[in-house]
């Protein structure tokens, strides 16, 4: 080839790479774009909880007492009445014995207590029939005297004085009775009490009751002498001779004063013991005491044996379900009411899952779900939105859910289950692809092409699928970019291809 030729071949090749490369540099960008239009949204929300059943149950002791054997472990499934803990019954026999000890003592006590009012109402009613008998006799003496000194006694100045002495005396008298008959009867109640109910030992007990026993005896005995003398000046003032009156009369007149003197005396002596009979009645008339102490004594009998019955029959399941914690092992000492195992009954299963701040809006009660234990699904809905945050294992608050198994299948409590939670669904409203969504420190933006530029405008979004996200902020026909890396052409001319969503 001729060097000149050559050489205007090369510059032609030149010339046409340059032009080339200004066509190229002049040439605008094109950007994906997708057209926001009307559409369904079909929200889920996806996640991973636990098999539960549907409740917790904590087992408490029936008894006090020691557990002899536990028949349980953590993950045995149990049916309603199992035995779950066995108890020695020797706590249970202990007290049975001291119940049975005490009411033997309180019913010892209360029959001693009646055999004694029954005796001092039998001892008042004797005093009864001879203080009456002794009114009656008393009454026809006196008329029989009166009768016989009506016509020949003469009533004298110094013998009227006497009688007034001897009736002052006689008050007095009947005062100083009174008197010892109030310290008789303290005396006699004291006595019985420390006779009933002491509790010094036997030497104390005894040198107590015969020092009891000298006071009594020295009140009675000046009582009965107190008696002697009433009767004596009683006697007297009926004796004071008349004037004019015959031997044999006056005779007649000093065995009706004998006679008279007698019946004094019995009566008195009557009216004595029926007074220290009430006294003593009126200390043991109120029973409502040893009576309230009987039933006590009978009811913690009563218990005690209940209790043995419990402590027999042992600690059962109350539903049925699985045992998830063994709070108690053979040889340890529970009282009544201590946890001795937690279960969850099993009569339905549960998911709980967490759920952050974020979702939690979306969730509510009665939304269905998809489970996915291990090869196989199952629906459920959401039973229950716990109103208290908890902290997961990243240290975050979150809000704990309840998603209830539609099965009749016995699950495994604790294994992990996939969830997917159908939240509310939105109709026909304006909605852009998921992935032509961002967001920034302001809030949540697209980019729009208009008039051959690239636009960042800010939204508002609602409800979102794996597909689409609901927006407000932008007109239906919109221009939306489609491009990860849409930032770079922003406020750039550049041409569009639409795709198809």
């Amino acid at each position: 080839m001729k060097k000149g030729l050559k050489a205007a071949i090369i510059a032609a090749v030149c010339v046409v790479g340059a032009g080339s490369g200004a066509y190229c540099l002049f040439t605008p960008d094109t950007v994906n774009v997708v057209i926001a239009e009307k559409t369904d949204i079909s929200p889920v929300l996806s996640g991973i909880g636990k098999i539960e059943g549907s409740r917790k149950v904590t087992v408490y002791s029936d008894v006090d007492g020691f557990v002899s054997e536990r028949f349980i472990v953590a993950g045995d499934r149990v049916k309603t009445g199992d035995v779950l803990i066995g108890y020695s019954d020797d706590t249970q026999q202990k007290l049975i014995a001291a119940a049975e000890t005490d009411v033997k003592y309180s019913k010892k006590t209360l029959d001693d207590i009646n055999a004694l009012r029954t005796e001092y109402q039998n001892a008042v009613n004797t005093a009864n029939a001879q203080i009456a008998d002794c009114e009656k006799r008393y009454s026809e003496i006196e008329s029989q005297i009166r009768t016989l000194t009506s016509d020949n006694y003469s009533t004298e100045y110094s013998q009227a004085a006497q009688r007034n002495t001897n009736d002052t005396d006689i008050t007095a008298l009947e005062l100083q009775i009174q008197d010892k008959q109030t310290e008789l009867s303290k005396a006699e109640l004291e006595f019985k009490e420390i006779e009933l109910l002491g509790t010094d030992d036997t030497e104390t007990l005894q040198t107590k009751l015969s020092s009891l026993t000298e006071r009594i005896r020295g009140y009675q005995s000046d009582i009965s002498a107190l008696n002697e003398q009433i009767a004596k000046l009683q006697s007297d003032s009926l004796a004071i001779s008349s004037e004019g009156m015959k031997p044999d009369t006056y005779s007649q007149y000093l065995s009706l004063q004998n006679d008279l003197e007698a019946v004094m005396r019995k009566w008195t002596d009557a009216k004595t013991q029926k007074e220290t009979a009430q006294s003593m009645l009126s200390a043991y008339n109120t029973l409502g005491a040893y009576e309230q102490q009987l039933a006590q004594d009978e009811l913690s009998l009563s218990y005690a044996e209940n209790e043995l019955e419990k402590s027999k029959a042992g600690t059962s399941a109350p539903v049925d379900g699985i045992i998830t914690e063994c709070l108690v092992d053979a040889g340890a000492y529970v009282d009544k009411g201590t946890p001795v195992a937690e279960m969850q009954s099993d009569d339905s299963y549960k998911v709980r899952m967490m759920i952050s701040k974020y979702d939690i809006p979306s969730v509510m009660l009665g939304q269905d779900a998809d489970i996915n234990v291990g090869n196989k699904q199952y629906s459920g809905k959401v039973s229950k939105i716990d109103q208290t945050a908890e902290t997961d294992i990243s240290g975050k608050a979150k809000a704990s859910i309840e998603i209830l198994i539609d099965s009749d299948e016995a699950f495994i409590i604790g294994l992990d289950a996939d969830v997917t939670i159908h939240l509310e669904s939105a109709e026909d409203v304006l909605a852009v692809p998921t992935s032509c969504l961002y967001t920034d420190d302001e809030g949540s933006y697209v980019y729009i092409y208009e008039n051959g530029t690239v636009e960042k405008a800010y939204v508002d979004v609602g409800k979102k699928d794996s597909k689409f996200a609901q927006v407000e902020g932008i007109g239906e026909g919109a221009h939306i970019v489609s491009e990860p890396s849409a930032d770079n052409y922003v406020d750039q001319k550049v041409k569009e291809k639409i795709k198809k969503k």
